[in-house]
C-alpha cells in the first residue's frame, strides 16, 4: 500500500487523502484516476503552486505500477514533475525525472530542454549543450532554446579561456640578482632579509641598506663591472 501525503486542490480548496492499493484496481480505473490527478496538477502548476503540483504529480505516479501502465502517461508525469523541480531549484531531482521520462519516451523536446536546464544549473555545461542541440536538431527555429544554447556556449568559452591562462612569473631585476650575489659573498649578511623582501616586489633597497665605506666602495666597483 502506498500512502501519499495530503494535497490540496488549489481551485476548490478541498483536501483529499489517498490510500492507494494499485493492484486492487483495474488498469483502466487506475489510469482514469491518474489522468484526473494529472489535470489537477497541471492547473495548480499554471497558477504557480509548484510544491503542490509536485505532490499531486507524485500521487498520480503512485497509481501507475511500471509493469502495467501506459508508458506515455507515466513519461508525461515524470516530465511535468521535472518542471516543478526546476521551478523549485531542485536540480538533481529535475535531472532524474527528466531522464526517466526520456527513457520511457525518447524525443520529447520539452523534457529534453528541461534536462538541459537542470544540467546547466548543476554545472554540467557539456551535457546542457548536448540537450539543447538535440532540441534544435528537430526544431531549429526555437528561439528560447537557441538563446539557452548560446548562453551555455559563452560560459564554456569563458571557462576554456580562464583555464588556458598561465600565471606570469615576475622576473627578478638584473641589478637585484647582482646585489643578492654580492651580499651572499659576505657583505652585510644579517640584512639579507631586505633583499629577499625586494625579490617579490621588484623595488630597490639601496636607501634602506647603509653599508660601511669599504663595502660600499667594493659594491660600487663591482656594479660598474657587472655584466
Amino acid at each position: 500500500v502506498v500512502n501519499t501525503e495530503d494535497f490540496q486542490d488549489a481551485k476548490s480548496g478541498n483536501t483529499e487523502r489517498l490510500q492507494i492499493e494499485p493492484h486492487l484496481w483495474s488498469r483502466e480505473d487506475r489510469e482514469v484516476k491518474t489522468t484526473d490527478l494529472k489535470q489537477k496538477a497541471n492547473d495548480v502548476l499554471k497558477e504557480g503552486g509548484y510544491p503542490e503540483a509536485r505532490e499531486i504529480y507524485s500521487a498520480a505516479l503512485a497509481w501507475l505500477p511500471p509493469e502495467d501502465s501506459d508508458v506515455e502517461l507515466v513519461a508525461a508525469l515524470f516530465g511535468n514533475r521535472a518542471l516543478t523541480h526546476l521551478k523549485l531549484e531542485r536540480w538533481e531531482d529535475a535531472k532524474a525525472d527528466a531522464e526517466k521520462s526520456l527513457r520511457l519516451l525518447p524525443g520529447n523536446l520539452k523534457v529534453e530542454y528541461r534536462l538541459g536546464l537542470a544540467a546547466q544549473a548543476l554545472g554540467d555545461l557539456g551535457a546542457a549543450e548536448q540537450s539543447f542541440k538535440h532540441v534544435l536538431e528537430k526544431d531549429p527555429d526555437d528561439r528560447v532554446v537557441k538563446h539557452a544554447l548560446l548562453n551555455v556556449q559563452n560560459k564554456m568559452a569563458k571557462e576554456a579561456q580562464r583555464s588556458s591562462r598561465k600565471p606570469v612569473e615576475k622576473e627578478t631585476p638584473k641589478g637585484m640578482k647582482w646585489r643578492l650575489g654580492m651580499w651572499q659573498q659576505g657583505f652585510k649578511l644579517p640584512r639579507l632579509q631586505h633583499i629577499w623582501r625586494d625579490l617579490h616586489t621588484g623595488t630597490s633597497t639601496s636607501s634602506s641598506c647603509a653599508l660601511p665605506i669599504d663595502h660600499a666602495t667594493a659594491l660600487s666597483q663591482a656594479w660598474r663591472h657587472q655584466p
